[in-house]
């Protein structure tokens, strides 16, 4: 069938991934890339400049095409993606961008207030030239709800590449198994990317470019190290982890072999929802692997990548980069004259084709053998393009000091009008304007069109802002006895402290209601009290809970160690602390 379909020739292309960011706001149990919570340590944040920086490397190395993807930072401007699009498209506007992945199109438009569809057209003008089919995983809502809560959902999904499909975007498409699916979960996922193909054949779009089987790559991913709930564990209560399937450490070298060679089948191209590339991910299964599946179907080798940082993260120990050459041996050296090779565009345009040599000595191939690639890249040291460990411990793009140079949100109450001119509906990342004003980050955001800053200082200061807002209280439980306080209930033994079941009914009830924040407010329990760190990990649940939901969680609970609040910070967008209860606020500078 791929001989028929698409002859002997292999592909690939010669691209570069830049993961910009791996602190995200979800909590997937196969994901070893993200930082958030206890690893928010490691999180990093590239600059726009350094972003910039490696898209002219890769193109100077003969690069066709950037794909950027990455977490979801809880603190994103909406503008953020539309932003980076434009700058690269700015200064390299013959490269292909393939950007942003249907959840982090999902994520994008909540933070912006938009439709999926008005989103979408907002990335087109920014230079967007295709979508990664990526963050499919298996798509089953259930399965997705045990190993990856709070992920986009399978209607959320297929909603936002339908709707690229229809403006004229390509995607490619993608599958994770060999972690808890069984081959039901299998077979229907790969009929509903057909059933989306056919109906973007149907209305004479692009559709999928490709299909692309991703092995479960398990020695880092959460749910495969995690341990057995233990006693402190039966204590969480509503918090506690869901009991997950039967976790499989990746797919057997059988099932490889088979699902490639499935999809071959399924995936048809003489017949409606036909897709015409299947590809192998070398990155996850490598070169000898590679070699077999493309005797089972597959005709493409993906690309170059040069930094790749989310399968190494998981544990994939084949490398961050593939040499064109070595691509090219890779093809040569299965022995087959039938088997060609050539490099593609991102939509499968041949680049260059070259010659596959008659006569293979041994296990190597000299230059003399064949036309090769001269590209700059093959005699590029991987190790000069840096590796994910070495990014998440070096100090530099550390997320955690970018977010502490960032605007500090108060709560402030107005007595008097005066003479206001204006309403302003703010909040950090994500504000509906009622009059103009420029977009902020850090404080100030640096243009790369115009290499300007917007000063906030220049923002009138006649201007009411105010937040549509929901309140969710942990507890009224309070050991404090302020007297001006009719909030706080008594203390009792049972404890009387919302669970999740509740705080999922009440976020789900406003999803659609206008409200953008989520105010976590409750009681205090003693500092030396022993559940202290059971009311901390309760706001700590219930922010995480509001980010799953796409709101921004500001906390209120009172007075707090550094250690508290550097569990809080990575998942709340602006805190408030009580003060008026620290007695010590008598003395001259006992708070700092």
């Amino acid at each position: 069938m791929r001989s028929r379909a698409v002859g002997g020739e292999v592909t690939y292309v010669v691209n570069r991934n830049i993961n910009f960011t791996n602190v995200c706001v979800k909590r997937c149990g196969f994901c070893a890339f993200s930082r958030t919570g206890g690893k928010s340590d490691e999180g990093y944040f590239l600059p726009l400049e350094e972003i910039l920086r490696r898209a002219t490397e890769a193109q100077e190395l003969g690069a066709t095409e950037v794909c950027v993807q990455a977490g979801l930072p809880p603190n994103m401007q909406g503008s953020l993606y539309e932003t980076i699009a434009k700058a690269i498209k700015h200064r390299h506007p013959d490269l292909h961008l393939h950007a942003f992945s249907p959840e982090e199109v999902l994520w994008g438009a909540k933070r912006s207030n938009l439709a999926i569809r008005d989103y979408l057209l907002k990335l087109k003008d920014a230079g967007v030239d295709s979508l990664p089919g990526t963050s499919a995983e298996i798509l089953d809502n259930e399965l997705r709800a045990q190993v990856s809560k709070g992920r986009i959902s399978v209607e959320e999904w297929i909603h936002v590449v339908s709707t690229a499909h229809s403006l004229g975007f390509p995607t490619t498409s993608t599958m994770m198994f060999g972690f808890c699916e069984s081959p039901r979960h299998v077979a229907n996922h790969l009929i509903l990317l057909r059933d989306l193909q056919k109906r973007a054949q149907e209305s004479s779009q692009g559709g999928f470019t490709e299909f692309v089987p991703l092995g479960f790559v398990a020695s880092e991913a959460p749910m495969w190290r995690s341990e057995p709930a233990g006693p402190e564990a039966e204590d969480a209560g509503d918090f506690a982890t869901p009991q997950l399937p039967r976790v499989r450490p990746g797919p057997t070298g059988v099932e490889l072999l088979r699902t490639h060679a499935v999809a071959r089948l399924v995936f048809n191209p003489f017949l409606p929802g036909g897709i015409r590339n299947i590809q192998v991910s070398w990155v996850k299964e490598g070169f000898k692997v590679a070699q077999l599946l493309l005797a089972c179907g597959a005709n493409d080798l993906g690309g170059t990548l040069m930094n790749e940082s989310i399968s190494t993260a998981a544990g994939a120990t084949h490398g961050q980069l593939a040499r064109p050459k070595d691509l090219q041996n890779l093809v040569w050296s299965l022995g087959d004259p039938a088997r060609s090779v050539a490099q593609r565009s991102t939509c499968y345009e041949i680049v260059r084709r070259f010659q596959n040599p008659a006569v293979i000595v041994g296990s190597s191939l000299s230059e003399e053998q064949g036309e090769m690639s001269h590209s700059a890249l093959d005699v590029v040291d991987a190790k000069s393009f840096g590796s994910f460990h070495q990014l998440i411990s070096s100090p530099d793009h550390r997320f955690a000091s970018k977010r502490a140079s960032k605007r500090v949100t108060t709560n402030t109450t107005t007595t008097g009008l005066g003479g206001v001119r204006g309403v302003h509906l703010a909040r950090t990342g994500n504000a509906r304007h009622f009059s103009s004003e420029p977009d902020c980050m850090d404080g100030c955001v640096r243009d790369p069109l115009k290499n300007q800053e917007t000063s906030l200082s220049s923002v009138s200061r006649r201007r009411i802002t105010y937040s549509p807002s929901f309140t969710l209280v942990p507890t009224f439980e309070c050991f404090n006895l302020c007297t001006y306080c009719n909030f706080r209930k008594n203390i009792t033994k049972s404890g009387d402290w919302m669970d999740e079941a509740t705080a999922r009914a009440k976020l789900k009830l406003h999803q659609s209601s206008g409200v953008q924040e989520i105010l976590v407010m409750a009681g205090e329990v003693h500092p030396r009290a022993s559940n202290r760190n059971q009311w901390v990990g309760r706001a700590e649940s219930l922010c995480s809970l509001a980010l799953d939901y796409g709101f921004l969680p500001h906390t209120n609970i009172g007075p707090l160690s550094r250690s508290e609040m550097s569990r809080l910070f990575a998942l709340n967008a602006s805190m408030g602390l009580m003060l008026e209860t620290v007695s010590s606020l008598n003395g001259h500078g006992e708070v700092s």
